[in-house]
C-alpha cells in the first residue's frame, strides 16, 4: 500500500517547523539579549527624596553584572521640571538659558557614556568581575572631578606616608616598628601572590589569600599572630577608607567568622612565689645576675620589657611611710602607682637605682638558662590554635618562661595573696578586668584544686 503527501501538508509541515526553530532562535537571542543586558547593567538618574518647589539632588544608579552602583551626581533640579520617562530634564526647558539645563542634560548623557565606557573596557579586559563598587564609583568621581587613577595613592605609597608622618608626629618606636612590620609583611604576601594589589583589590578573597600565606606556608604562625597581622592590615585600609583616599569598604570583614582565624587566650604560665623568692636568691656570674635582678624587678612591678629602665629615684614617691613608684608607661595614659616591697627596694639600692640596660632577647636567653639551673625542668603541656586547629605541644617548664612570664607573675601572685581582680589591677596598670584576667592565672588553678577538695573527688 503506497502512502502520499499532498503538497499542502509538505508546506504545512515545512512551514511550522521553520517556525519552531525560528521561536527557539528568537527565545535563545532573548535570553543572551538579557544577559548582556544583566551584565552591561542600565544607567538610570533618579530625584533623591523630591519635594516640589526644592531642588533634589539627581542620583545615579546602575544595575551592572550583578553589583549595584548608587551615587550623587553632584547636580540638582526641580522636581517640577524633571522628566521621570527620560530621566533628564524636560524639554520644554531647555532652551531657557537662564536655567542651564541644556548643559545638565548634555552632562548627563555624557555620564551615562563613560559609565558604560567602564563597564565595556572592563568586560573586553576580561576584569569585570574586579570591578567592585568602590572601584567603579572612583573611576566616576576621577571623570568627574578631573582627575585620573594615576593620581591617587596606592596602598604602599600610602603606608611610607603615613608611616612618615607618624614618625614625625612623635610615636612611639613601638608603633612605628608595628607599622613597618606591616608593610613588610603586606609585601612579603605581594611578592608570594606575583602581583602589587591595590586598595580596589581589597575584598574576602584577598584577605583568605593573606590568612592561606600564613596557614600554608613553612613557618607555623599561631592563630593569635595571624589573627594580629590581619587586624593589622584591616586598620590600614580603615585609615585610608576614612582619609578619602579610597572608596572601597570590602576590608569590613569579621576575621573569626568570615576566615575562621579566632583569638583566644594564650595558654601561657605565670611563675609562683616560690619560684620567683628561688631566682631571686640564687648565686650567679655578673651577667646572669643582672639579667635575674631585671626579671625579679619585672615581677615585683609588673611592668613590661619596655619600662624596666623608669624604675629611677627620681619615680619614687613617699605616702604615709610607704614608698611608692610612679610612672607613665609606654601603653598606660595615667600614672600608675606601684608599692616598693623591700625585695624591690634592694635591687634597686644594688644598682644606685640605675638598673643595668640589656636587650630584651639577651634576658629571655638569659632567664630560660637560669630557670633551667634552678631545675625548673617539669615537662608541661599547653595548647595553640594553628590553621584552625588546636595543637597540643610539650615543653620543659624552663623553656616557657619569657620577659613577659614577670608581667603575669605579678597579676597571679597577688591574688594568691588574697588581693582581688579589681584591686590587683591598679598594680598592673590594666585598664578592665577583662584584660586584667588574661594576665592572671590564678584562677584557672586555684579553683580547679578547691574543686578537688570536695568529698566527691576522695571516693
Amino acid at each position: 500500500m503506497q502512502y502520499s503527501v499532498s503538497h499542502s501538508n509538505y508546506d504545512f509541515f515545512i512551514n511550522k517547523l521553520f517556525i519552531n526553530i525560528g521561536l527557539k532562535i528568537c527565545k535563545t537571542f532573548r535570553k543572551s539579549v538579557a544577559l548582556f543586558q544583566k551584565v552591561m547593567g542600565k544607567v538610570r538618574f533618579y530625584l533623591e527624596r523630591p519635594t516640589e518647589g526644592t531642588p533634589a539632588n539627581i542620583t545615579l544608579n546602575y544595575a551592572y553584572r550583578w553589583d549595584k552602583l548608587k551615587m550623587s551626581t553632584g547636580m540638582k533640579i526641580l522636581p517640577e521640571h524633571w522628566d521621570k520617562n527620560i530621566q533628564r530634564p524636560k524639554r520644554r526647558f531647555l532652551s531657557n538659558t537662564k536655567l542651564k539645563y541644556k548643559q545638565l542634560y548634555e552632562f548627563l548623557e555624557d555620564l551615562e557614556i563613560k559609565a558604560e565606557e567602564i563597564v565595556t573596557d572592563y568586560r573586553r579586559a576580561r576584569k569585570l568581575r574586579t570591578l567592585d563598587k568602590g572601584k567603579f564609583k572612583l573611576l566616576l568621581k576621577d571623570y568627574l572631578e578631573g582627575g585620573t587613577e594615576e593620581e591617587r595613592i596606592s596602598l604602599f605609597d600610602y603606608l611610607d606616608q603615613y608611616i612618615d608622618e607618624q614618625g614625625k608626629s612623635g610615636k612611639t618606636k613601638e608603633t612605628l616598628k608595628m607599622y613597618g612590620s606591616t608593610k613588610k609583611h603586606l609585601l612579603k604576601i605581594a611578592d608570594h601572590l606575583g602581583y602589587r594589589f591595590d586598595f580596589e583589590d581589597i575584598n574576602l578573597g584577598l584577605f583568605r589569600a593573606f590568612r592561606d600565606y600564613y596557614w600554608n606556608g613553612k613557618t607555623t604562625y599561631a592563630d593569635n599572630t595571624v589573627h594580629k597581622y590581619l587586624s593589622n592590615f584591616k586598620a590600614i585600609f580603615r585609615r585610608a577608607y576614612n582619609e578619602g583616599i579610597h572608596d572601597n569598604r570590602r576590608f569590613d570583614i569579621d576575621i573569626t567568622r568570615d576566615l575562621g582565624v579566632r583569638k583566644t587566650p594564650a595558654d601561657t604560665i605565670a611563675l609562683t612565689i616560690d619560684e620567683v623568692i628561688t631566682l631571686a636568691e640564687m648565686d650567679l656570674p655578673e651577667e646572669y645576675d643582672q639579667a635575674r635582678d631585671l626579671f625579679i624587678v619585672g615581677c615585683f612591678t609588673g611592668l613590661r620589657v619596655s619600662d624596666w629602665h623608669k624604675v629611677t629615684r627620681d619615680r619614687i614617691i613617699e605616702r604615709k611611710g610607704v614608698n611608692v613608684l610612679k610612672l607613665y608607661t609606654k601603653k598606660g595614659r595615667k600614672a600608675q602607682y606601684i608599692p616598693v616591697t623591700p625585695r624591690l627596694e634592694a635591687i634597686l639600692e644594688k644598682y644606685d637605682y640605675l638598673l643595668p640596660k640589656f636587650y630584651a632577647q639577651k634576658i629571655n636567653d638569659k632567664i630560660k638558662e637560669i630557670a633551667k639551673k634552678a631545675d625548673f625542668t617539669q615537662v608541661e603541656s599547653f595548647g595553640r590554635w594553628e590553621r584552625g586547629k588546636l595543637a597540643i605541644y610539650k615543653k620543659k617548664r624552663y623553656q616557657r618562661i619569657t620577659n613577659h612570664t614577670s608581667r603575669r607573675t605579678l597579676s597571679t601572685i597577688l591574688r594568691s595573696f588574697g588581693i582581688p581582680a579589681e584591686k590587683a589591677k591598679l598594680f598592673t596598670g590594666h585598664t578592665s578586668e577583662k584584660m586584667f584576667k588574661i594576665y592572671d592565672k590564678y584562677d584557672e588553678v586555684e579553683e580547679i584544686i578547691k574543686l578537688a577538695e570536695n568529698d566527691f573527688f576522695r571516693l
